[in-house]
């Protein structure tokens, strides 16, 4: 997490890292805001590849709901600086809140295409499923018990083949459905059972979403910017069957 507070001792630090490592941090908007130009850029010569921003959206109401400080033109400034010392700009951007609309959703994510960041960070709202959701209403209750047994940690290609079985929780896991976008062909039918209180369903954002996202050449998270994971090489899988369908469902992945 970078402070600006903290960023003398940082640079200190930075000068005694081994040449060959490289690094992302988190940071608010305003915190770069406040950072010495000089400072980032020796951060940047030292191994400080990207920084992980908090835009969210720029509805200023959903802003103050969520206790959010960030002001659009912040934003854009902190991202010009932050390119200006030779650090890449991510952004963490959030849609599928309940109580905004769907208009206001699109909204964010136009403006998100339109600022000048490397990465894209999508988040759906993810509600808290230890207590019943609040401005969602569900077929199916949720329950802590199989969020806790869901496992997503499978290359993002994989994802959408999870729709057809998948529970409420792992449709509302933040980062699940959206990792799956530049896979996906379509919005699975059951995310039509997910309704926000703003008026629309989950499968009705989604749609917009694959619309809106597909035909774009965003990139979708960090791995792809710095080509950690290449989804078009074989999947290599050492995992033993031991009935669970979705080890089988890696194992038949890894075949293909």
């Amino acid at each position: 997490m970078f402070g600006a507070h903290r960023t003398k001792r940082l640079v200190q630090e930075a000068r005694d890292l081994p040449t060959d490592i490289s690094y992302t941090a988190y940071a608010l908007v305003h915190e770069i805001a406040k950072a010495d130009p000089g400072d980032l850029a020796v951060l940047a010569s030292h191994g400080l590849r990207s920084i992980i921003l908090g835009i969210e959206t720029p509805d200023a109401e959903t802003l103050r709901l969520y206790r959010k400080s960030v002001r659009s033109d912040t934003v854009r400034k902190v991202i010009a600086k932050l390119h200006d010392a030779g650090i890449s700009a991510q952004g963490c951007l959030m849609v599928g809140i309940p109580e905004v609309s769907l208009d206001d959703t699109l909204y964010t994510i136009d403006y998100a295409l339109e600022l000048d960041i490397d990465i894209r960070r999508w988040h759906t709202f993810q509600p808290d499923f230890a207590r019943p959701p609040k401005q969602i209403e569900l077929e199916q209750g949720l329950t802590i018990s199989r969020f806790a047994d869901i496992d997503v940690n499978l290359p993002d290609h994989l994802l959408p083949q999870l729709f057809g079985s998948a529970s409420n929780e792992l449709f509302l896991e933040e980062h699940f459905l959206m990792r799956a976008i530049p896979y996906a062909d379509q919005a699975p039918e059951d995310l039509g059972r997910i309704q926000y209180s703003a008026g629309y369903s989950l499968r009705d954002l989604y749609e917009r979403l694959l619309e809106r996202l597909k035909p774009t050449k965003t990139l979708f998270n960090e791995e792809d910017y710095f080509r950690i994971l290449d989804s078009a090489h074989p999947i290599q899988s050492q995992i033993v069957d031991h009935g669970s369908w979705l080890q089988r469902l890696v194992g038949e992945g890894a075949q293909r």
